[in-house]
């Protein structure tokens, strides 16, 4: 097994909750829906993957490509790799839609748009989401419907320019034309939000236009509760936080009303605590009586004012600085020479005389083959009867110092 390959599903591009029973296939969360039960399964002996729902159907260099590694790196990464392992069979044009170049995805997310003033016959969920966000939000957010009459929602970022087209298809399966990594949304509203005001994390980009539509500025990441977006700090993946860096007044976090929501929203939470400590952070929590995946957009369905929504945060906690153990802060101290004069030590009781003392360490040194095994095997044939070791060196019971 390459180690690659562990490295690239664990590391560089990590999948959820993944579990294995032999170590070598796995399970997981599948990093390009929102999965809520493990359906993306990889290898990590061969590389090839697969989503049980039709997300993808490859080897490792289409996953490493299909999360945003580009295609020179890829290459440079899989270079002694077999094209048996890694090159996947051509793609059912249904299930995996062509990469499109940026021209190609702006002029589809225009016909989008048209299909959307000239929809026949809508579908109820379609009218009421389309209520819910209003002329104005259809319009800043370039919303549309595909030929299947789904709702499309470009992925704009902070030039304008549209790098991919989130196709929310519920009756066949949500997909991205177009550039599919994880990452922010609404790129081409965050950065122009006021760092005064509060900002709220929810889950999902219908929520997240829905909030804006309502005044709130909302973000969410694009692949699910769980997922975090990932940027490249000196040749190291690590979590993407610049839209937050800044935020004075603070950010409240409200994600849907089920387990992945509940765990999305509190490793949000935690980690913007732990990475930006002076930021007050709110993690929301929805009543018990609502229902499974209650969300946002529910609220705002419910209630003109989005109630349960503002409920949810007035329920929340505070998320603190984690304190560590005192186990945790053991460690060394710098003792100036006159303070080490000073400073009373416990005194130290010998177990094997001048080799080895109660509550410390010792070390056995020596080239190999000169029997370090032998002489430590012999100290505890020692300890244990009481015989000095090499009929030498005394030995006293620990039982003495208790």
């Amino acid at each position: 097994m390459d180690n690659r390959y562990l490295e690239l599903y664990t590391h560089i591009y990590p999948v959820e909750n993944a579990k294995s029973r032999d170590g070598v296939q796995f399970e997981g969360r599948c990093p390009f829906h929102d999965d809520h039960n493990n359906s993306f399964g990889y290898r990590t002996d061969t590389g090839v993957c697969n989503c049980f729902v039709g997300c993808i159907s490859g080897g490792a260099y289409d996953y490493s490509i299909k999360r945003g590694m580009a295609e020179i790196e890829a290459r440079k990464y899989f270079v002694n790799f077999s094209d048996e392992i890694y090159t996947s069979p051509k793609p059912n044009k249904e299930k995996s839609p062509p990469t499109l170049s940026l021209s190609q995805l702006d002029s589809k997310a225009k016909q989008y748009i048209k299909n959307l003033q000239h929809i026949k016959n809508p579908s109820k969920e379609l009218i009421q989401r389309l209520d819910l966000i209003g002329e104005n939000g259809i319009k800043e957010f370039a919303l549309g419907v595909d030929n299947n009459k789904a709702l499309t929602v470009p992925y704009i970022n902070q030039n304008g320019v549209i790098e991919g087209i989130y196709h929310h298809d519920k009756q066949r399966r949500p997909y991205v034309d177009g550039d599919g990594r994880n990452r922010w949304y609404p790129m081409h509203k965050i950065f122009d939000y006021d760092r005064d005001k509060w900002f709220y994390g929810v889950e999902g980009e219908l929520d997240a236009i829905v909030g804006w539509c309502n005044g709130l500025q909302t973000f969410t990441s694009t692949t699910g509760a769980l997922s975090i977006p990932m940027k490249v700090v000196e040749g190291k993946k690590v979590e993407d936080l610049d839209i937050v860096l800044h935020c004075n007044k603070g950010i409240r976090i409200v994600k849907d009303n089920d387990d992945s929501g509940r765990k999305g929203g509190r490793k949000l939470a935690e980690l913007i605590k732990e990475k930006l400590q002076p930021h007050k952070i709110i993690l929301g929590k929805y009543r018990e009586d609502l229902k499974n995946g209650y969300d946002l957009s529910d609220a705002f369905m419910d209630d003109p004012m989005g109630g349960n929504f503002f409920d949810a945060i007035d329920r929340g906690e505070e998320i603190q600085i984690k304190k560590q153990t005192e186990e945790q802060n053991k460690g060394f101290e710098t003792m100036s020479l006159d303070k080490f004069m000073s400073a009373e030590f416990e005194p130290q009781f010998p177990l094997i005389e001048n080799i080895m003392d109660k509550g410390t360490i010792s070390l056995i040194a020596g080239d190999e083959g000169t029997g370090k095994s032998w002489v430590i095997l012999s100290a505890c044939l020692s300890l244990a009867s009481g015989v000095p070791l090499f009929d030498f060196f005394e030995i006293h019971s620990s039982e003495d110092y208790d």
